[in-house]
């Protein structure tokens, strides 16, 4: 099964005249039809990872590997046709334009990928998306008019647009409310069950038993999070 493989993952920065270890030699893999969850603490280097692994941020060492490819083969815009094809990034921060509506928003990466498929049969898939992530009322509505769920929900549904083996999601539930954040998890699953492959970074533990595994990075090093289900019995997360 096509497979995204990171192993032996370094990054440092400097802040001030600080050197940080931010990963050191972290490994993790995501098989299509999986759902992983991403914990740790604030500040441990999540985010960083997952901008990595979608090819917006450079390791100091290391290597990625998507299926039989070497990432660290790719081009600036070899990566941007990765993107744009077979893996999608649903960032923490809220990032549509500004001058398109929603329906835009969702309808462009596809505009951008196949520039000569039909103008109707785009806006109808984004349409479609909208309505699954349950913000078909919103397709003529910019961003200035939406709240931050109905953003991430429009941003949901533009990283569905080009049908992505994979989806790396950075806190997609973060500041949603508990039925939102519920509807996410459940758009995750059925995306698992059609194949794709989804590794999210969450702060929350209340969904983690619907993975098919929980990862824990800590010290810059990703571990297997084993112990989910007691830990969650005894109250872990709270708060």
């Amino acid at each position: 099964m096509e497979e995204l493989k990171a192993e032996g993952i370094c990054k440092r920065f400097l802040r001030g005249s600080r050197s940080v270890e931010a990963l050191r030699n972290a490994e993790i893999n995501l098989k299509r039809g999986e759902l992983v969850f991403l914990v740790g603490a604030s500040g441990s280097g999540k985010t960083t990872l997952l901008k990595i692994l979608a090819g917006l941020l450079k390791a100091d060492a290391g290597r990625i590997i998507y299926g039989t490819r070497d990432a660290g083969a790719f081009s600036e815009d070899a990566w941007c046709e990765f993107r744009r094809t077979e893996l999608a990034y649903l960032p923490q921060q809220l990032g549509l334009l500004t001058a398109l509506t929603a329906a835009q928003n969702v309808a462009l990466p596809a505009m951008l990928h196949s520039r000569e498929r039909r103008t109707a049969e785009v806006y109808g898939r984004a349409s479609a998306l909208l309505d699954k992530v349950g913000a078909l009322s919103l397709k003529d509505a910019y961003p200035a008019e939406l709240s931050g769920g109905e953003t991430k929900r429009v941003l949901l549904a533009r990283a569905l647009m080009t049908e992505p083996k994979f989806l790396l999601a950075d806190e997609p539930t973060a500041d949603l409310d508990p039925k939102s954040a519920a509807d996410f998890i459940e758009l995750f699953s059925e995306l698992r069950t059609n194949g794709c492959g989804v590794l999210a970074v969450t702060h929350e533990h209340a969904h983690l038993q619907r993975a098919d595994r929980v990862l824990e990075l800590e010290d810059g090093r990703v571990r297997a999070f084993e112990e989910m289900r007691e830990t969650l019995a005894q109250g872990y997360g709270k708060g």
